[in-house]
């Protein structure tokens, strides 16, 4: 079931979405720092500050209790040495031909592309999932869905048949060019210098997304999952051994492929072994998979000067803690810019990278920060504002564990402009739980505005 897991969070990580913020005792305007147009056509800053990164503890440990709720803080407090912080106003990017054509060749090499939409394998794999029925429920004990037969399964297969009758025996590639990229509407099949088949993907969901996959479908699972023998039906609990790589190599060849298209700002906030496996047709019941690789699962966001990456994607922002919708959102939603990367010894095998955004000007070119006495307080006080009676933390959930405290950047919207946001400083707060360790889900975040303390939707 882990695996259903993953796939719907990576649908999240391309449904970008901000989280409530509290009521009103503890909202602070974003509009008191807003830029303003000045006389020679250029924006005014907000007051202006450093902060002292010396007098920010290394170290954050405590216990406190809210409710009979263990709040457990045994954390490192993560801060870049830049001694400025500055606020950056930003608009949605495009993945328009050419940047597609510069992302795939950077990462890939020189690709070309199927003329033909559908290949004879494609349409036997949709005719072969057609047949194994429709999934109905899954059978604990076996590890296995349990299907039925399509009620209409003659009528879903007549096209597809005749389409198979039509199908090319061999299949036309072209060379890749940027106008073809610029009129894919969703989805096309390459082909790469070694001959290998790749995917790529364009979606829009609040935002322009892009995948690029060197394997057709393939399948990413953490090696957690494999170390708690949950990541395929009969495969018993062992850790990864065939990584022929490691995560500093990793990352260098995420980095190189970042600065070839001129985004130094991104850089890697974790990194964690994985195995890349194709699904075959029959993969999602039964999980019959061929393992193609095992490397790193890369994680890359937004760390412009001052700030680290952060680890959040603002979808797990404030879920474990839920604050009442007392501000109605006034802008349109903004997620995080988000890269993931797979890698081998091989070099980047897919890359997923949603909602990319450009810098346009600077709102601030030296953001003065809460001082972290005070932001201390404010997440404690967040924190025991959401545990006290809310009816949604599950009693199941045990302690709370904060587990990295760090100063990063993330999106937050402008007043009545939804063109633009501001990219600016935050205190992202990781959580686990008794319960999320146990079942080794993903952590949940609390994003905190480094400059004012509210919340960040």
């Amino acid at each position: 079931m882990k695996r259903i897991a993953y796939i719907l969070t990576a649908l999240l990580f391309l449904l970008c979405a901000c989280q409530p913020t509290p009521e009103k005792e503890f909202i602070v305007s974003h509009t008191e720092q807003q830029a303003k147009p000045t006389e020679n056509g250029g924006e005014s800053v907000a007051p202006q500050g450093e902060t002292d990164s010396s007098v920010i503890p290394a170290r954050w440990e405590e216990t406190v209790e809210i409710d009979g709720k263990k709040i457990i803080f045994d954390t490192d407090i993560r801060v870049d040495d830049a001694a400025t912080h500055p606020i950056y106003k930003v608009e949605r990017a495009a993945f328009d031909g050419e940047t597609c054509l510069r992302i795939i060749e950077s990462a890939f090499g020189t690709c070309e592309w199927r003329e033909n939409e559908l290949s004879r394998d494609d349409i036997l794999r949709e005719i072969e999932q057609i047949r194994l029925g429709d999934v109905t429920g899954y059978n604990y004990r076996t590890n296995q869905y349990i299907s039925t037969p399509f009620e209409n399964e003659g009528e879903m297969l007549a096209p597809l048949i005749r389409q198979l009758q039509v199908a090319p025996t061999e299949d036309t590639f072209l060379p890749l060019t940027a106008a073809y990229l610029n009129n894919l509407k969703s989805r096309g099949t390459l082909r790469t210098e070694d001959g290998k088949p790749a995917h790529i993907v364009k979606l829009a969901f609040g935002g322009v997304s892009l995948l690029c996959y060197k394997y057709y479908n393939p399948l990413i699972t953490p090696e957690s999952w494999v170390l708690q023998g949950e990541a395929r039906a009969d495969e018993p609990p062992h850790a990864l051994e065939n990584v022929k790589i490691t995560e500093e190599e990793a990352i260098a060849a995420a980095d190189a492929f970042v600065a070839r298209l001129g985004r130094d700002d991104l850089r890697c906030a974790w990194g964690k072994k994985a195995r890349m496996d194709k699904g075959t047709p029959s993969a999602s019941y039964t999980r019959d998979v061929e393992e193609l690789a095992e490397g790193y699962w890369l994680f890359y966001s937004a760390a412009p000067k001052g700030c680290l990456p952060s680890k959040c994607d603002l979808i797990r922002a404030n879920q474990l803690l839920k604050f009442d919708d007392a501000q109605a959102s006034y802008s349109a939603e903004w997620g995080q810019e988000i890269l993931l990367f797979f890698v081998t010894e091989e070099g980047i095998l897919s890359i997923e990278w949603s909602t990319p955004t450009k810098i346009v000007g600077i709102v601030n070119a030296d953001a003065a920060l809460m001082p972290f006495e005070q932001m201390q307080e404010r997440i404690r006080t967040m924190i025991s504002y959401s545990v006290k009676g809310n009816t949604y933390l599950s009693p199941n959930e045990g302690s709370i564990y904060i587990t990295d405290v760090c100063l990063s950047a993330v999106m937050r919207p402008i007043k009545d402009d939804p063109d633009h946001a501001e990219l600016a400083p935050a205190w992202v707060i990781e959580l686990e739980t008794d319960l999320s360790r146990r079942l080794n889900l993903n952590p949940y975040y609390l994003v905190i505005d480094a400059t004012d303390g509210s919340v960040i939707r």
